[in-house]
């Protein structure tokens, strides 16, 4: 295992993620790892593998610079997250890179909760958060079968902080009961920075707007990847935004359903840019089933 990039197995070139990744000395994580109180530590500066599927009691703090191959396996939390956390809660004016280099089909490493508990999967930053100083870098693995409720983002909340998605996937988590804006899979609020390049957002479900992603006054670009069979009782199913600007330059929007507005997209704004080759396809709502726009003012 310790032969590989902090990328994956091997450094695929995508989005803004080109030239050398740097090779890191990796140390195994086993169950034996955690305490007896169900606490995982995870030290600044340093890299890590998972050699078998563990459970937690506790969130997962990252403090400083973290790395966190999943291998194949998986991290189940077994106790409720509070809003303020997820079953990995990224701290301000850190750094979390997350890859699989051994996940592949119904293998991948998954980070997720037991059944019938509920929390989310990633939580990224704060309030207190600087979007330049909290990070979230996620090239491969799987977030899956979180559930939140009243609260947004069941898969990964980014508060005031950035996140860079080139691979893996976010899929079937559920956000219910009456959260602020939603966001089954990811949701972004804060001045945040989500930059899609790669991966799946799939089958992730709200409870009001924002089924695949909800975004509101924070940067959402998307480049590639696949957003697809999202679903919100409200707009946007599978990508609900709130922003003052939306960059859409490749990727493929498909398969999503909104309950009110924008099966595809929902979009209240002032700029919506859609360049490159770009697929918005077999969406559904009752109001602009492809792409809703919510704006007086559109470039």
């Amino acid at each position: 295992h310790s032969n590989h990039p902090i990328c994956g197995k091997t450094h695929t070139a995508i989005g803004d993620h080109k030239g050398s990744c740097e090779n890191v000395t990796w140390t195994e994580v086993t169950q034996a790892d955690v305490t007896e109180g169900g606490e995982l530590k995870l030290e600044d500066g340093k890299s890590y593998y998972l050699g078998e599927n563990i459970s937690v009691k506790y969130d997962i703090t990252i403090k400083g610079t973290v790395n966190l191959c999943l291998n194949g396996h998986s991290i189940t939390k077994t106790s409720a997250s509070s809003p303020s956390e997820g079953v990995i809660t990224v701290e301000p004016n850190s750094s979390f890179t997350l890859c699989d280099c051994n996940g592949s089909g119904a293998d991948n490493g998954k980070i997720t909760h037991a059944d019938t508990v509920t929390g989310r999967g990633v939580l990224v930053g704060s309030s207190s958060s600087r979007p330049s100083t909290t990070s979230f870098i996620m090239y491969g693995g799987t977030i899956s079968g979180n559930r939140i409720n009243g609260d947004d983002g069941a898969g990964v909340r980014v508060h005031s902080a950035s996140f860079k998605m080139y691979g893996g996937t976010i899929s079937d988590n559920c956000v219910e009961g009456n959260p602020n804006y939603g966001g089954g899979g990811v949701a972004v609020s804060g001045n945040a920075k989500f930059i899609v390049y790669g991966g799946e957002i799939s089958r992730n479900k709200s409870d009001v707007d924002g089924g695949g992603v909800a975004v509101v006054w924070s940067s959402f670009q998307m480049y590639g990847g696949t957003i697809s069979g999202n679903t919100a009782t409200g707009d946007g199913g599978g990508v609900g935004l709130w922003n003052d600007s939306f960059r859409l330059s490749g990727g493929t929007i498909s398969g999503n359903t909104a309950t009110s507005r924008g099966g595809g997209v929902y979009f209240r704004g002032d700029t919506l840019t859609i360049s490159d080759t770009v697929e918005i396809s077999g969406n559904s709502a009752a109001n602009g089933g492809g792409v809703y726009i919510n704006s007086q003012d559109l470039a």
